[in-house]
């Protein structure tokens, strides 16, 4: 089986996570993607505003609207205390995953974390025991649900040093730091993430929803 792993806060998940998760299994053939809430992610304070519990609900909504039977949701970072290490969590999923792995493990990461991929605990070990597979994301993504006007001559990763699938996707406009930001200033924000999402946020007045 190839698997792959797309980690993060998503707090709140919406559109842009599920469109490259969907890419990048369209292009690399994984027949299984994982989306890996972080407890503790080590190099940005989680912002507050939902609980664990609300991400993780939120995150099971999404999937559930979406409906693409490659996505699956492991909760194995909330479970584990510390700091949300990714090569932490794929030694887990080797471990787990032993005997079915078809390959390496795929970790798919947006371009706008690439600078700071050495920063991460073992890089160099982490891009030995995955297949990184980057995705496009323009440098400062706006607040709107649009796709960003980019050309082709924006490469992701192209100052990469380590070695990388690139995925060929477009690129959506949206960010959770700018969904949170747009509902404690009260502007319209239903488009950018799935509809199960924001009735939740809605329902359970996260983020400074009133």
């Amino acid at each position: 089986m190839k698997l792959a792993v797309l980690g993060g806060s998503f707090n709140p998940v919406h559109k842009g996570h599920l469109f490259l998760a969907k890419q990048a299994a369209d292009e690399y053939g994984y027949e299984r993607v994982l989306f890996i809430p972080a407890r503790e992610p080590p190099h940005k304070n989680l912002a507050s505003g939902a609980s664990d519990a609300d991400r993780l609900k939120m995150l099971k909504n999404a999937l559930n609207e979406y409906g693409d039977n490659r996505f699956f949701i492991d909760d194995c970072e909330l479970k584990r205390s510390g700091p949300s290490y990714t090569i932490d969590t794929v030694y887990d999923l080797e471990a787990r995953y032993k005997g079915v792995l078809d390959g390496k493990i795929g970790l798919i990461i947006g371009s706008d974390l690439a600078a700071d991929f050495g920063k991460w605990k073992e890089p160099d070990l982490l891009a030995e025991k995955t297949d990184i597979v980057l995705g496009r994301r323009p440098p400062a993504c706006g607040s709107t649900a649009d796709f960003c006007s980019v050309g082709e001559s924006y490469n992701a990763g192209e100052t990469f040093p380590w070695s990388h699938l690139k995925l060929h996707n477009e690129f959506y406009a949206v960010s959770s730091a700018a969904i949170r930001r747009i509902i404690s200033e009260k502007e319209d924000w239903k488009s950018l993430v799935p509809e199960s999402v924001y009735d939740y946020i809605v329902e359970r007045k996260l983020y400074g929803f009133e």
